[in-house]
């Protein structure tokens, strides 16, 4: 009689054996599929590279143009060499100073008091051309009581009377009356100035723009000049206007500049 053999069990489907080759086919697509996805991470970060490289170039860039530009603006500024100069004022009188610049050429010079000193805002007074062939004005001075300055002409008008081109009143102390000008063989009486001062000019081509000021006739002016108690002591003459003192930079520069009309 033959003998049999037992059968043998079969394997539930998650008990293959790796050599199945259903189940190697899957494993080999997963692999292959996860190497693809590999490829594609390491492609991707291959094109971001080149990318990241160029951030330090673009930074650099873009410094280098700054300082040309700050090396272009201090070689405009030192060309036209702006300084200050402030002159010590009589007892009395405020102090006044001059921001002048410009090429040799061109010289202007910006008249400022400074109400509330350096910690304060300036004050533009008047503006002087620095030409020799374009400046009218002799000196400038204060007025014999501290209250006021002005700019005389080269001639004078008569004997110890200077011909006013204008005059700045300053702020005049509390309680003080109202000035008296002479005008046309009258008195009429002029309210006192508005805080802050007030400029008067003998003709419009003086006014700043942008800037109040009051053109009065000749007569007014040196009356005005007499109320104030006739010449002072002298703040610059015409050859002081412009000159070069230590020069400022650009950034210094900044609290005048933006008190000068456009």
């Amino acid at each position: 009689m033959a003998r049999r053999h037992p059968e043998r069990p079969s394997l539930p489907p998650t008990a293959r054996s790796p050599s199945d080759p259903v189940e190697s086919r899957i494993k080999g697509g997963k692999l292959q599929a996860r190497g693809r996805r590999k490829g594609a991470a390491d492609d991707d970060d291959g094109e971001a590279e080149p990318g990241r490289a160029w951030l330090p170039t673009v930074v650099f860039l873009l410094l280098l143009a700054l300082l040309g530009t700050m090396a272009a603006v201090e070689l405009r500024n030192g060309l036209r060499h702006p300084s200050v100069r402030r002159v010590a004022p009589p007892a009395g009188a405020p102090a006044l100073t001059f921001y002048e610049k410009g090429h040799a050429s061109a010289r202007e010079s910006w008249l400022f008091d400074e109400p509330q000193g350096t910690a304060g805002p300036p004050r533009l007074i008047q503006r002087m051309d620095c030409r020799l062939q374009a400046t009218d004005i002799g000196e400038i001075r204060w007025t014999a009581d501290g209250r006021a300055v002005y700019a005389a002409g080269r001639e004078a008008l008569q004997r110890g009377v200077p011909v006013v081109r204008w005059l700045f009143e300053f702020e005049p102390p509390r309680g003080k009356p109202p000035v008296k000008v002479p005008l046309g063989g009258a008195v009429r009486a002029q309210a006192s100035p508005s805080k802050g001062g007030r400029l008067y000019l003998s003709a419009p081509e003086y006014a700043l723009p942008g800037r109040t000021a009051f053109v009065e006739e000749a007569a007014a002016l040196t009356g005005r000049w007499r109320q104030h108690g006739g010449a002072g002591a002298v703040v610059a003459a015409w050859y002081d206007l412009g000159a070069k003192g230590p020069r400022l930079f650009s950034w210094q520069t900044t609290r005048w500049e933006n008190l000068l009309p456009d």
